[in-house]
């Protein structure tokens, strides 16, 4: 019986694997020291901020969402005087914005959804911070007209106003600290 011969093939082969573990060993432990020192891809800081004049993010399907600009990109009033922000429903229509006029205004609107009441006009709430230094926050109903609002007068009281503008003549009445009033429009 020959024995000899297998048993110096599987110790060739055993020492074999040994050698392959030993520099499989010392190429990790190389690899492992010398990691730490690697230079690092690092973000480059910039000296200067970035710099442009509009900003459109747009969602997975390339729809503009959020247009950022001064003057705003694509501004359907046809202006230059506007700096804001708008944002986009789904479909691309306006649903919130904020405007810096060039008169100091600035302006938050809030609007409906294209056919939920009068689409020529579909802003529904707008905070207003006035070049008066007064403010006011308006609430328009779906036909577009104010149906009430909280305000800031020159005397600097604070009223609540709301209005009826299907009665002939149109109503309004407003509250404030000074108590209540009642304007009738003329006839």
């Amino acid at each position: 019986m020959n024995t000899m011969p297998d048993v110096n093939t599987r110790l060739e082969a055993l020492e074999r694997r040994v050698r392959r573990l030993q520099l499989y060993l010392v190429v990790l432990l190389a690899a492992s020291l010398t990691t730490p020192w690697m230079a690092r891809p690092r973000a480059q800081a910039a000296a200067n901020p970035l710099r442009v004049q509009g900003l459109i993010i747009e969602d997975a399907n390339g729809r503009p969402r959020v247009v950022l600009g001064a003057p705003l990109p694509n501004d359907q009033s046809n202006t230059n005087l506007r700096t804001g922000i708008r944002i986009n429903d789904a479909n691309g229509v306006e649903r919130f914005g904020v405007t810096l006029f060039e008169d100091s205004r600035v302006v938050m609107g809030f609007d409906a959804p294209p056919g939920k009441g009068d689409d020529r006009n579909r802003e529904r709430i707008n905070i207003v911070a006035d070049q008066e230094g007064g403010g006011y926050i308006r609430f328009l109903d779906r036909r577009t007209s104010v149906a009430a609002r909280l305000y800031l007068d020159q005397q600097n009281l604070v009223w609540m106003e709301f209005s009826d503008f299907l009665q002939n003549p149109s109503l309004r009445r407003r509250i404030g600290v000074n108590g209540e009033e009642i304007i009738r429009a003329p006839q």
